[in-house]
């Protein structure tokens, strides 16, 4: 270590054996970190780029188990070097995970020691199994897989993005993710931002796995477009869902889903007695903007918006009441579920 009273200069090894780390339930065992370093601070005089570096020249960290609460991996190894205010990682890191693989590759963060570092790296996820992944947290079980283009990543200022795509691969259909971005990176502001299209879900599948719900059947395609989500919580999206008819596919719906998910309608089925209703489309069109959300329907008929448009001979619509009315969001969120498990009278319900 050299330094005067406004510079610094570190170069040499960082070497640990045999380390064990613990943080509440996040464990590491088995640590052995041979790395070299060489940082100038508050500059380095020396640019250097990854593909200048010899092979020979770059550490080795290896690890023989990582935890997190039910999580665990085996056997993580990799090839990293600090050298001129660089951190780069040689190859690629293969991590087994829930049946599948994640891979990072192409690790490089430039200009470590000033605010205007440059991050760039690239992942891919193989064959990642949902239904490993729900048995592992004691979620509902769901069947289907995770997949990705190799997803590169770049920042630019606070904002680490990528123009990949993520595929999933659930309830016979897949979601497709894009324009996925991470603003304020490592802030209690850290943000989360994502499109997304969805194609020929099997409701049946879903309601299948979710039989609390009660019963739907049909095949549901949608787009989200820009939903960003800030400390947690939603800051905007459009969120677009409807049902398209399929060949030999029913459309059904049941009393119990629709008591479940639409609000005031308990009292008024009850008195209809059925247990199972027909549709011909279902779906919403939802939109988050400035802390005020709209709620609008499937179906513009009539000057009515139908959240549902019945079929059969005893035909039930369900009509949105004060389409496209702004509603604070914290005020829909926190009223929602008390909204669902009671009656009132502005909603429409139309038999034919």
């Amino acid at each position: 270590v050299l330094g005067s009273h406004n510079s610094i200069d570190v170069d040499g090894n960082i070497n640990i054996k045999e380390s064990n780390v613990t943080l509440k339930d996040f464990t590491l065992e088995g640590l052995t970190v041979d790395l070299p370093i060489s940082i100038s601070y508050p500059l380095s005089t020396r640019i250097i780029r990854k593909q200048d570096v010899p092979d020979s020249q770059y550490g080795t960290v290896r690890v023989k188990k990582i935890t997190q609460g039910p999580l665990e991996i085996a056997d993580l190894q990799l090839r990293p070097i600090i050298i001129a205010n660089n951190f780069f990682i040689k190859d690629l890191l293969k991590i087994p995970l829930f049946g599948g693989a994640l891979e990072i590759k192409d690790v490089s963060v430039e200009n470590i020691t000033t605010p205007d570092r440059k991050i760039k790296l690239a992942f891919q996820l193989q064959d990642i199994n949902l239904e490993e992944i729900t048995a592992t947290y004691n979620l509902t079980p769901i069947a289907g897989t995770l997949n990705s283009s190799p997803l590169p990543f770049e920042q630019k200022r606070d904002r680490l993005y990528s123009q990949g795509e993520m595929k999933i691969d659930v309830f016979g259909g897949d979601i497709i993710i894009s324009n996925l971005g991470f603003n304020n990176l490592l802030t209690p502001l850290m943000g989360i931002e994502f499109s997304a299209k969805i194609n020929s879900l099997n409701l049946g599948k879903m309601s299948d796995t979710y039989r609390k719900w009660g019963g739907i059947t049909g095949i549901v395609n949608g787009e989200i477009k820009d939903f960003r989500l800030v400390a947690g919580e939603p800051s905007g999206f459009d969120i677009g869902l409807k049902t398209d008819k399929v060949a030999d596919i029913k459309q059904t719906v049941s009393a119990k889903f629709l008591k479940k998910f639409v609000p005031g309608i308990g009292t008024a089925l009850e008195t209809v007695g059925l247990t199972n209703y027909r549709y011909s489309v279902m779906g919403l069109h939802a939109v988050l903007k400035n802390d005020y959300i709209t709620l609008s329907g499937a179906v513009r008929e009539k000057g009515k918006d139908l959240f549902m448009k019945g079929a059969g001979l005893k035909k039930l619509e369900i009509v949105f009441h004060d389409a496209n009315k702004k509603i604070p969001y914290k005020k829909f969120v926190d009223s929602f579920m008390g909204i669902l498990s009671s009656d009132f009278e502005d909603t429409q319900l139309q038999f034919k």
